[in-house]
C-alpha cells in the first residue's frame, strides 16, 4: 500500500519588478498561505522600495510606507466593475461609465507617449480625475444603504467606496509613464502555476514546489531577456546557470 501522501502545499507567490522593462521574474513558494508570514518570509517586498503594481489584496498595505508608490491594477477593477454591471445593468449604468474612465486614462497617456511626450499636463490630469471622481460619487449615491440578502454591504457600494478611496492608486500611472497601466505581466507569469493549481488541486510537497518555481521562472526569466532557451539550460546543467548578471558561455 501507498504510504500517506504529504500536505499539499498550495502557496507559490509571484512577485517581479513593476517596470515596462522588467527583466526578471521571481517566484516564491511557502507552506503558510497568502499573507504577511509568507510575504515576510520571502524577505524581498519590505526591501522594495519603488512602485509595486498590484491587486488591492490588502497584505501589501502593510509595505506601502517605503514604497515609492503603488499602483493598483485597471485590469482588476475593470473585471470588478464588470461583475457588477452584469449583475445589474440598469441600476450600475456608473460602472460602465467608470470602465470608460479608466480606459480613456490609459488611451491618454499612450498618445501622449506616442507623441513623444513624459507627461500629461495638470488639465489633461486634472480632466481624468474630476470625471473618475464623478462616476465613483454616482456609485456611492446609486447603492447606499442597500444590502445583500445577508445583510452585507452591497458589492456595487463597496466597489464604489474603494474606487473613491483609492484615487491615488488607481490613476498613479497618469503621472508616471513607467508605470504599467495593469499588473498583467505578473499574472502572465503565474498562469501556468493556477492552471496547476486548477487541475491537480496543489503541489504534493515543498520539495516539488521548489523545483517547479526554479525551473518554470528561470525559462521565464530568460524569455524576456530574448536569450535562447536551450543554451541557458545547458548552462544551468553545466553548474553556471544564466542571469542577468552574467553572460553566456560560448556556443
Amino acid at each position: 500500500m501507498p504510504g500517506p501522501k504529504a500536505r499539499p502545499d498550495r502557496t507559490a507567490r509571484s512577485t517581479r519588478t513593476c517596470s515596462p522593462s522588467a527583466r526578471r521574474t521571481w517566484c516564491g513558494w511557502a507552506r503558510a498561505h497568502r499573507g504577511h508570514g509568507a510575504l515576510d518570509l520571502f524577505g524581498l517586498v519590505e526591501r522594495y522600495t519603488g512602485t509595486l503594481v498590484s491587486d488591492d489584496y490588502n497584505g501589501y498595505a502593510k509595505y506601502q510606507a517605503i514604497l515609492t508608490a503603488r499602483q493598483l491594477c485597471n485590469a482588476h477593477l475593470i473585471r470588478s466593475a464588470t461583475g457588477v454591471v452584469e449583475a445589474e445593468p440598469r441600476r450600475q449604468a456608473w460602472a460602465t461609465a467608470m470602465i470608460e474612465v479608466l480606459r480613456s486614462g490609459r488611451k491618454a497617456v499612450k498618445d501622449a507617449a506616442a507623441a513623444d511626450r513624459t507627461a500629461l499636463n495638470s488639465q489633461e490630469i486634472e480632466k481624468i480625475r474630476e470625471s473618475y471622481r464623478e462616476q465613483a460619487q454616482i456609485g456611492i449615491t446609486a447603492n447606499y444603504g442597500w444590502r445583500t440578502g445577508k445583510g452585507y454591504k452591497h458589492p456595487a457600494w463597496v466597489l464604489a467606496q474603494r474606487f473613491l478611496d483609492k484615487t491615488d492608486m488607481v490613476l498613479h500611472h497618469l503621472t508616471d509613464f513607467t508605470v504599467p497601466w495593469t499588473s498583467n505581466l505578473a499574472e502572465q507569469a503565474l498562469r501556468h502555476v493556477k492552471i496547476h493549481l486548477k487541475i491537480s488541486g496543489c503541489f504534493r510537497s515543498l520539495l516539488t514546489t521548489r523545483a517547479y518555481c526554479r525551473i518554470h521562472f528561470y525559462l521565464i526569466t530568460i524569455r524576456l531577456n530574448a536569450v535562447l532557451p536551450m543554451q541557458t539550460i545547458r548552462d544551468a546543467l553545466a553548474g553556471h546557470a544564466w542571469t542577468p548578471l552574467r553572460t553566456l558561455t560560448p556556443a
